[in-house]
């Protein structure tokens, strides 16, 4: 993939390898691109957004914030409504002792 742009990549740039960068099913666009136009098949061109556009787009947004609120809140309610309340030790029943506690925020 070329350096050229963070956050748009023409997929003819785009090759398996750029999977985290670009998503499963665009770097297979550009691979396709690259190998069947060279055989002759006609692929129509296209672009990719990248993670960082995606991150940008979050981050801008306030939509990081949101999204992790929800999942704190979720988490804390996952815990809180647990079928199997914890013990007094803070370890369930069951689990081994030396499995380490997680802390929710």
């Amino acid at each position: 993939m070329s350096q050229d742009s963070r956050y748009v990549v023409d997929l003819d740039q785009v090759r398996r390898d750029d999977v985290a960068q670009v998503g499963g099913k665009n770097a297979s666009l550009g691979e396709m691109l690259s190998q069947l136009s060279a055989s002759g098949i006609a692929v129509p061109p296209g672009f990719a957004t990248t993670a960082d556009a995606y991150r940008l787009f979050l981050t801008a947004s306030g939509l990081d914030r949101v999204i992790g609120d929800a999942m704190a809140a979720a988490r804390a309610a996952e815990v809180s409504n647990h079928p199997r309340p914890l013990r007094a030790n803070g370890r369930r029943r069951g689990v081994a002792p030396n499995v380490p506690r997680v802390r929710l925020a």
